[in-house]
C-alpha cells in the first residue's frame, strides 16, 4: 500500500490492479500485492492523483505500466460471481493519465474482455489505443 512505501519504486514496471468496489489485493496473492514493490490498486492510484505524487512512488522514469483488469471480479475463490461494469472504464481512464506523467513509458492494460457499456467508453477506448499507443492484452 502508498501510505507504507517509505521509498520512491525504482524498478522498470509498475502494476496496477484494479476492481469497482474496493476489493481487497490480499486476497489474490498472485498479483503480489503488499508483496512485491510497486504494485498498486486503482484506490491507490487515485490517492498519487490526487496527491499529484507519481514521482514519489514511482521514481524518476519508469519505463512501463500494467494495468491488470478484473482482478476479483467473477472469481469464484474470492466469492465475487459478478462483473462491476466501471473497472475496464476506469483502468483506460488512468492508463491515459500515466502517459500524460510519462509519455515515454510503454503501457499494457490485461484484461479478460472490455465491458465498455457507453458509446464514449468505446471511443476513449479507441483513443487508448490510437493516439496515446496504450497496448491492450487480453
Amino acid at each position: 500500500m502508498i501510505e507504507n512505501a517509505d521509498t520512491p519504486f525504482h524498478g522498470r514496471t509498475i502494476v496496477l490492479a484494479y476492481g469497482f468496489d474496493f476489493f481487497d489485493p490480499t486476497l489474490k496473492k498472485e498479483y503480489g500485492y503488499n508483496i512485491i514493490r510497486g504494485v498498486y490498486s486503482s484506490v491507490d492510484f487515485e490517492k498519487m492523483v490526487k496527491g499529484n505524487s507519481f514521482s514519489n512512488y514511482f521514481g524518476e522514469k519508469p519505463q512501463g505500466f500494467g494495468f491488470v483488469h478484473c482482478v476479483g471480479s467473477r472469481d469464484e475463490k474470492v466469492k465475487n460471481n459478478y462483473c462491476s461494469k466501471v473497472c475496464c472504464i476506469t483502468a483506460i481512464k488512468q492508463a491515459i493519465e500515466i502517459k500524460g506523467h510519462y509519455p515515454s513509458a510503454d503501457v499494457f492494460c490485461f484484461y479478460m474482455d472490455l465491458r465498455l457499456y457507453e458509446l464514449f467508453f468505446e471511443k476513449l477506448n479507441k483513443q487508448a489505443q490510437k493516439e496515446y499507443g496504450i497496448h491492450f492484452i487480453r
